[in-house]
């Protein structure tokens, strides 16, 4: 629908430029000033120089209100698509499923936790890398009306506290007070100086409102007063007449942190970033595929034909088959070599008809999100919508012939059919991650 504001009218709004900072020009003593992070806006491109500069120790959180994860799961994609580095932990709110969904919401290399809603609207998920050694803290829970929160603890070297990270989904006719009070409780119920924490989400509490309401300004207090600092300090839900801050990202870490809001178009809402240094080992799966690029058939046969069978053969059938399997396999090298998966190809291998054409138009539909979308100029908001709804059509045009070409070509075979089905419809073969650690008192 409607215009949105300019992103360059909202470089100066600010939260921390609400609130009062006594020492600010104190120069006395640097060390007893309030540091407050300032967030930014990043398109995708800078977002990949913040990513990569970060370097192999960081650490990066994102959030997205996504407004039904089985309706914008392909935009969540593209923009994972696009990215150098994928985040460690992504938090998802308003992911309106519940336990009759039948849709997949599995994301390659992340392993999913999530809480649904009794409500159509609502519901929270949390993707945490594969890399990384995590597991539910189910015994963590907001218990009120129209909230839910997951919990998930990340392992870290024995000598650095763990990370906790939470995400909740407020829904904007919860109490406030009542809310406030909730998540103040459940922060001393854990003690949340024994991890490093971060909790992501949609609270629907505007934080440019701390100064003339005061529930707000009750819940930052309680905030801070459990060592709790807000790094997302810009309008997150732009719209032609207002600019709220409802997208949170809290932490008690003292790390250097570089915080932003995303400009990309999954929902009516920006996703919001923090990126950090936490020393984790991450375990990243090394991956390998054949690659047929090269391949020619005529010759690959030319050399099966040219081996002299008869010389392998031996009265030992284990040495021949191990002969056998042997050669075919330094001819299979030589004609189609196996290699390294990159990232970029894991990515892909989910949506194999997305090509490197698409991938750039994917790049360009970013970047007209932010110079024509968000410019307040209606002619520059019909264009982008051209071109995002041509950039679906193509897509949708992709899929369907990738399909009907594999189903062309394994007609015959029923077992691959099936398969194809599945992928097609991204059947829900797990709705959640397997158990991997149970605690018990500690």
């Amino acid at each position: 629908g409607s215009c949105h504001l300019q992103i360059d009218n909202l470089k100066d709004l600010d939260l921390y430029n609400l609130l009062p900072n006594p020492d600010k020009f104190d120069d006395a003593d640097p060390d007893h000033m309030l540091i407050n992070p300032q967030s930014d806006y990043y398109d995708i491109s800078s977002l990949n120089k913040v990513l990569s500069k970060s370097g192999a120790k960081s650490f990066s959180f994102l959030h997205c209100n996504i407004r039904s994860l089985s309706k914008n799961i392909d935009l969540l994609e593209d923009m994972l698509y696009s990215l150098s580095e994928q985040p460690d932990v992504l938090g998802v709110s308003e992911t309106r499923l519940n336990a009759n969904t039948t849709f997949n919401t599995e994301l390659i290399n992340y392993s999913i936790y999530q809480a649904d809603s009794p409500t159509p609207a609502g519901g929270v998920a949390l993707y945490v890398s594969k890399a990384l050694t995590s597991f539910p803290r189910s015994d963590i829970t907001l218990d009120m009306p129209l909230v839910e929160s997951v919990w998930v603890e990340i392992a870290t070297p024995k000598n650095k506290k763990p990370i906790l990270v939470g995400c909740i989904y407020k829904h904007p006719d919860a109490n406030i007070d009542e809310f406030n009070r909730k998540l103040d409780e459940t922060m001393k119920l854990f003690n949340p100086n024994r991890y490093q924490l971060y909790i992501l989400g949609d609270m629907n509490i505007d934080f440019f409102k701390c100064d003339s309401h005061p529930p707000t300004e009750a819940y930052l207090d309680m905030l801070y007063s459990n060592n709790l600092l807000p790094v997302i300090t810009k309008p997150t839900r732009l719209t032609y007449h207002s600019a709220t801050l409802i997208d949170h990202i809290y932490t008690n870490s003292t790390s250097k942190i570089v915080s932003g809001i995303v400009m990309v178009d999954i929902s009516d809402h920006l996703p919001v970033v923090c990126v950090t240094n936490i020393p984790v080992k991450k375990n990243n799966p090394i991956k390998y595929y054949r690659d047929y690029s090269n391949f020619d058939q005529e010759s690959y046969l030319q050399d099966i034909n040219a081996v002299n069978w008869n010389a392998i053969y031996s009265n030992d059938l284990h040495e021949t088959a191990t002969k056998i399997t042997d050669l075919i396999k330094s001819i299979a090298d030589k004609h189609a070599p196996i290699r390294q998966l990159s990232q970029k190809k894991q990515k892909l291998c989910t949506k194999p008809w997305i090509t490197n054409g698409i991938l750039k138009s994917i790049k360009t539909k970013h970047k007209l999100y932010k110079t024509h979308f968000l410019s307040n100029n209606p002619i520059k908001v019909t264009e982008y919508k051209k071109y995002a709804n041509k950039l679906n059509w193509l897509k949708n045009i992709c899929k369907k012939n990738y399909f009907s070409q594999h189903f062309d070509q394994c007609k015959n075979n029923l077992k691959a059919s099936w398969k194809l089905i599945g992928m097609l419809v991204k059947r829900n073969s797990k709705r959640q991650t397997p158990i991997s650690k149970i605690k018990r008192n500690n």
